[in-house]
């Protein structure tokens, strides 16, 4: 399982004590006011996504795409055959996390997809926000 890093949850070296990452209070924008501003809801989803996968990257992870279709939420991650079972938990917390940002009426699909070796190109199903090395996209 992900261990939390040491130190105030989501704070970052440098940042002022108050301030912190994710549904804070003192998150202010469009999201959190109830209206949707146009490209919040993608700018959510993507950025979401990365904050979700910090500390939860393992070595089987080669891809993570994210789209969202209506209320939607849809995350593939490409993985190594036989990936671990405790990296297989983090990737579906980060997906918790992902979903936690858009509210009740949001449904999440969550694709595992087996990638055997480096030869194929990988094909991006919405926005690709992680590729490891050595790996391309389609």
């Amino acid at each position: 399982m992900r261990q939390q890093p040491e130190g105030r949850l989501g704070q970052c070296s440098g940042m002022s004590p108050g301030r912190v990452f994710g549904n804070a209070p003192e998150r202010v924008g469009a999201r959190t006011m109830g209206v949707a501003a146009e490209g919040d809801d993608r700018a959510t989803l993507l950025l979401g996504t990365q904050r979700a996968l910090v500390g939860a990257v393992g070595g089987s992870l080669y891809g993570a795409c994210a789209d969202l279709q209506g209320d939607l939420v849809v995350l593939t991650w490409y993985v190594a055959p036989n990936m671990p079972e405790d990296e297989r938990e983090d990737l579906q917390i980060a997906g918790t996390e992902v979903i936690a940002d858009f509210g009740s009426g949001a449904r999440l699909d969550e694709r595992f997809v087996e990638v055997a070796g480096r030869a194929q190109p990988l094909p991006a199903v919405g926005e690709w926000v992680f590729l490891r090395r050595g790996h391309t996209s389609a």
